[in-house]
This record gives C-alpha cells, structure tokens and sequence, in this order.
C-alpha cells in the first residue's frame, strides 16, 4: 500500500512543474522517415533539483533514498532527461560547508548513492542548537528546492530568506525524525527568521 505522504507529495510535484523546452526525438521529412534529434518538444518538470540536508540524518537514509528516488523517477517518468542536482549541507558550524555540491543526473542514474553521501555527510550527532540554513543557492523559475530535516525546528538566515521568498511555490520540506517522512509545501511551512552576526 502506498503511503499517503507519497502520494500527496507526487501530486504536488506534478502541479508545481513548469513547462520546459528540451531536445526530443522529432521525424525527419525524407521520403525514408528516418528520425532526428534536434526537434524540440514541451514537458512539465523541472530544471534542476536543490536538496538542502541538515546534519544528523546519517540514521535515515532509507526515508532519503525515497524523497530522492520519487523525485528522480518523477523528472524521468516526464522526459527530462539528464538534468543537474545541488546538495546543499546546513547546520553545521564549519562555514566552508555552506558550499554547494553539483551532480549531473542521468535518468538511468541510481540514487542510492547520493543518499548514502548525504547520510555520510550529515553524520549521526544532533545538532545542540536549532539548525540555520545560511545560504540558499540561486533557483531558477524552473528549479525545485527540497529541504531535508530531522524536525519542524529549522531556522533561516534573513539574507537566505530573502532569496527563498521568491522560490518558495516550488519547494518542499521534510521531516524525517518520525516513523515515516511528513512534509508541508514551502508556501505553509515558515522556518524562524534569525539574522547571523558576520563572522
């Protein structure tokens, strides 16, 4: 049976999706009907995918092999193709970790390993204090951010928030401390606000 978060979640994919222009498999007009690659057609999904992860989910790798997978299979089951994923790590201390990490995802590509890296990353240590996400990386109108988290206690840097404001319709928000992951749309959950004192 299928989990009900799951569910909704696919379903938000689909409505939140922008139309992209990409190269397809068009029909060529000679006599022999022989195929060409530049044809140009329209699918609904995304860009790129941001995935921002908090660190202390190295025990949940399971739940973020599946947000991960049904994003995947989302962008492959629409035709994107190969497209770029962003791996954001927050909550740590060390501000040379703010950096962001890129993969070029192919629709063949098993996820299983990106999730492993993230639960490797992240470790198991809960963090003392609420976590704060101090960079947001720039979205494009057509990218989709996903924020990993252990709990609803997530704060956000004011300079971050800023730059989330204008991407947050096609966001998610996870919440892997319990049984099984619960999620809100970035338009209903509301991280605090803190402005960070320069370093």
């Amino acid at each position: 049976m299928t989990p009900s978060w799951f569910m909704s979640f696919r379903q938000y994919l689909d409505r939140q999706a922008r139309t992209l222009e990409v190269d397809g498999y068009g029909q060529s007009r000679k006599v022999d009907d022989s195929g060409w690659f530049n044809a140009h057609e329209e699918i609904r999904c995304y860009g790129a995918i941001h995935y921002y992860f908090q660190i202390g989910l190295g025990q949940q790798e399971r739940w973020i092999e599946e947000v991960l997978n049904l994003i995947h299979h989302y962008q492959k089951d629409n035709g994107r193709g190969a497209y770029t994923a962003y791996f954001y790590p927050f909550g740590f201390m060390d501000p040379n970790l703010k950096a962001r990490s890129a993969k070029q995802i192919y629709p063949q590509t098993k996820m299983a390993v990106f999730s492993q890296g993230i639960c490797e990353m992240s470790g198991t240590t809960e963090p003392e204090h609420a976590p704060t996400i101090q960079v947001v990386g720039p979205a494009a109108s057509e990218d989709f951010m996903v924020f990993l988290c252990r709990t609803r206690s997530v704060s956000m840097d004011i300079n971050a928030a800023r730059r989330y404001a204008k991407a947050k319709e096609r966001s998610a928000w996870f919440f892997l401390g319990g049984d099984e992951p619960q999620w809100e749309p970035g338009t209903r959950f509301r991280p605090a606000i803190v402005e960070l004192t320069p370093s």
